[in-house]
C-alpha cells in the first residue's frame, strides 16, 4: 500500500465537494451512503482534478495507469455503511476529500485500519477487500473519491 499526502490545494478539495453534491445519489443496498456515477472523471468539472491525482499516483508508482472508473462517496459512519468489497482493477485509489482525524480518515482492511490524512491518497491492489470505516459522529459527512486504475501495457 502506498500513501501520498497533500495532493490537492484546499480550493481544489473544496471544489470536489461542491461539484459532487448535485450528482450524489442513494444507489441502493450494495452502495454504502451516497455516490456519484462511476464515470465522474469524464465530467468537465472533475477532469483537471482527476488528472492531477492520477499524475501524482503515476509518478509515485512509476507505472503508466489509466482510470477505468471513478466516483465520489458520501458516508456518515453508520455501521450499515461498512460494505466490504473489492474492485476488478489492477489498483484502487482512495482520495480523502473530507474526514475527521483519528475516526474516519483512512480505509478499513480486513487485517487493519490504514490511516490517511484528509487530502491524502491510499493506493492498493484492486483485489484487496476493504470498506469505509464506521465512526461515532453521524452528523459529520465523510467525502472520498475512489478510482479504479489499470496498468497500460504498450506493445
Amino acid at each position: 500500500m502506498i500513501i501520498i499526502n497533500n495532493v490537492l490545494t484546499n480550493n481544489e478539495r473544496k471544489d470536489l465537494i461542491k461539484f459532487s453534491k448535485p450528482f450524489l445519489k442513494d444507489l441502493g443496498p450494495d452502495y454504502p451512503g451516497k455516490q456519484t456515477p462511476g464515470n465522474i472523471f469524464e465530467y468537465h468539472q472533475f477532469k483537471d482534478i482527476h488528472y492531477k491525482i492520477l499524475s501524482t499516483c503515476v509518478k509515485k508508482l512509476k507505472l503508466t495507469l489509466e482510470i477505468s472508473r471513478s466516483w465520489i462517496n458520501l458516508t456518515n459512519g453508520r455501521k450499515k455503511e461498512t460494505y466490504w468489497h473489492n474492485h476488478p482493477s489492477d489498483y484502487t485509489l482512495v482520495y480523502f476529500i473530507q474526514t475527521i482525524p483519528f475516526f474516519n480518515s483512512g480505509t478499513l482492511f480486513r487485517e487493519k485500519f490504514i490511516r490517511v490524512k484528509q487530502n491524502g491518497i491510499v493506493v492498493f491492489p484492486g483485489k484487496i477487500e476493504h470498506a469505509a470505516p464506521s465512526y461515532p459522529f453521524p452528523f459529520f459527512d465523510r467525502y472520498s473519491l475512489a478510482m479504479e486504475l489499470n496498468i497500460i501495457n504498450y506493445g
